[in-house]
């Protein structure tokens, strides 16, 4: 299994969603979990095998500590450190 990591940003290679960035939110039983903070969130992500991942070297501190903390994300505030990393921007 790829080395990923809680927070880090993700892009599907494989599947309907070819193309679409994701967050890693968990990894469990050779399965990845994705948020996107459109479709899928924390509660409810979307569970895909981690060869059909590109991961990318960006990782949100910020998701990450609050899964490992149990703690719930803001959808706005999720939605924003998402579209702060497609576009590039290293928004904390």
């Amino acid at each position: 299994m790829a080395d990923l990591k809680l927070g880090q940003v993700v892009i599907s290679k494989q599947g309907k969603d070819v193309g679409r960035i994701y967050v890693v939110v968990g990894v469990a039983e050779g399965r990845v979990f994705l948020a996107d903070a459109c479709k899928f969130n924390v509660k409810r992500p979307k569970r895909k095998n981690p060869k059909h991942l590109q991961p990318m070297r960006l990782v949100i501190d910020e998701v990450r500590k609050k899964v490992e903390e149990g703690q719930d994300i803001d959808h706005g505030r999720f939605r924003y450190l998402l579209s702060a990393m497609k576009n590039g921007g290293r928004e904390k």
